[in-house]
């Protein structure tokens, strides 16, 4: 299997596959200007894409596969982030369109390649065996953990992802995404997705909700909108008036029922979920408001190994423990529990963190919440947990609510408000950061 070769892109070399700003580039432009930067560059074992503009990000991401390369993907692109894996790498070139301060790596800045018109016709073939990216996670301390990637898994998905998405759409679909390229998530439905999906990608990477509307207002239907929960609650709540979204794709985080209907009806179109995790990428879909079932990508099947729940696929290595809750409803659905490291129980009564902190989202007045454990050091997970929020309500108003809403053994201690809380650009948090808000932050 070793020997066996998969295109670097899908499609004919002059369908467009890129919208960036009022540009529309063609995958032959776009293969051509990958080229170009793979001549360019010094050779190297490891290449970090740290580009935010999308089609600079998938021209080095391209660029580090032709050279036969791996790229690292790091969980943020902060630079204490960045620079704590590049200790571990030193055969390794950063590749960036602004400035960053990186002294562990040598550093190249790839739009004096991508500002200018390119073109090939011939498509590189990526050995299927290829680990074409490792990817961080934080983990529960923040240390980066590294996830290898084949080039056949990261194809495989991809193509399971389309048919399940866009299987019956009549024209390509163009993607607008507020997570970053680098996130596995990100990585998947938008540069992969423009490569093997038959998705044609905006290069933007839109934030704010004022954003976001403009991106999707750039672009021809029909669209596809790529986020997560945090983002979706801007959009909805922001009141502003928002083009036709085809279909709404949400991840990283547990999306509520109740958001999910109030984006269908806001946006037009259906919202779907992805389950997934690093280890395996993408791994299940649902239409949030149809119901709490999860149905595998097609070819994937869920099994009990050891008492433990892996899932498989043909283009997975082996198969994968899972990390999380679930009731198993055959081989191939499921209903989602809880994360392993997110169920509480105490008195014998059970609760998650994220549906505490979806609770609190919905209390009147909270603009932002979260629930988490101050104590990661307790093997039974019965401790009181904590909660950060954002709101103009007072202090004795916003307990009392959540003392009627909460079960009393697992009403928050310390309650906490706080002016923002540190997201990433994925709508995530790390626990290290609500620790020291909890700590430096007074009733």
């Amino acid at each position: 299997m070793s020997d066996v070769l998969i295109p670097l892109a899908d499609g004919e070399p002059d369908n467009v596959v890129v919208i960036r700003d009022k540009q529309r580039i063609s995958l032959a432009g776009l293969i051509g200007c990958a080229v170009a930067l793979a001549d360019t560059l010094p050779p190297a074992a490891y290449y970090v894409p740290l580009c935010r503009d999308r089609y600079n990000f998938a021209v080095a991401f391209c660029a580090a596969l032709i050279k036969n390369a791996t790229n690292l993907l790091p969980p943020n692109r902060q630079a204490v982030t960045v620079n704590e894996i590049g200790k571990n790498y030193s055969d390794c070139i950063c590749l960036y369109d602004s400035e960053m301060e990186l002294p562990s790596f040598r550093c190249i800045n790839v739009t004096e390649v991508t500002d200018k018109n390119y073109s090939s016709d011939t498509i590189p073939s990526i050995n299927s065996q290829h680990i074409a990216a490792i990817a961080f996670t934080s983990g529960s301390t923040g240390t980066p953990v590294p996830h290898k990637k084949r080039w056949r898994t990261f194809v495989g998905t991809t193509q399971k992802l389309a048919h399940r998405f866009f299987g019956d759409q009549s024209a390509e679909p163009t993607l607008v995404a507020t997570v970053p390229s680098q996130h596995m998530y990100g990585l998947e439905m938008t540069v992969l997705m423009m490569l093997h999906g038959g998705c044609i990608m905006d290069a933007g990477h839109p934030f704010y909700p004022q954003e976001v509307i403009a991106r999707l207002q750039a672009i021809a239907e029909p669209r596809v909108l790529v986020t997560t929960p945090i983002h979706m609650r801007s959009l909805t709540g922001s009141g502003l008036a928002i083009p036709v979204i085809a279909k709404t794709i949400s991840a990283t985080a547990p999306l509520p029922a109740e958001l999910a209907a109030e984006a269908e009806k806001t946006f037009g179109g259906p919202v779907e979920e992805i389950y997934g995790f690093t280890e395996a990428g993408s791994a299940a879909t649902r239409r949030t408001v149809a119901g709490a079932r999860w149905d595998l990508l097609d070819g994937m099947q869920l099994s009990l190994r050891n008492e433990e729940i892996v899932v498989s696929g043909d283009h997975l290595d082996g198969i994968t423990p899972l990390q999380d809750k679930l009731n198993v409803l055959s081989p191939t659905q499921f209903e989602f529990i809880g994360r392993n490291s997110d169920l509480l129980n105490v008195g014998g009564k059970r609760a998650s963190l994220a549906d505490l902190s979806h609770k609190l989202l919905l209390l009147e007045g909270v603009d932002d919440a979260v629930v988490f454990l101050p104590d990661d050091n307790s093997e039974s997970l019965t401790q009181r947990p904590a909660a950060l929020l954002v709101t103009q309500v007072d202090k004795q108003t916003i307990c009392r609510r959540i003392a009627e809403i909460i079960d009393p053994v697992f009403v928050p201690r310390p309650i906490k408000v706080v002016d923002k809380l540190p997201r990433s650009e994925n709508g995530k948090l790390q626990r290290a950061q609500l620790l020291q808000l909890i700590q430096s932050e007074h009733e």
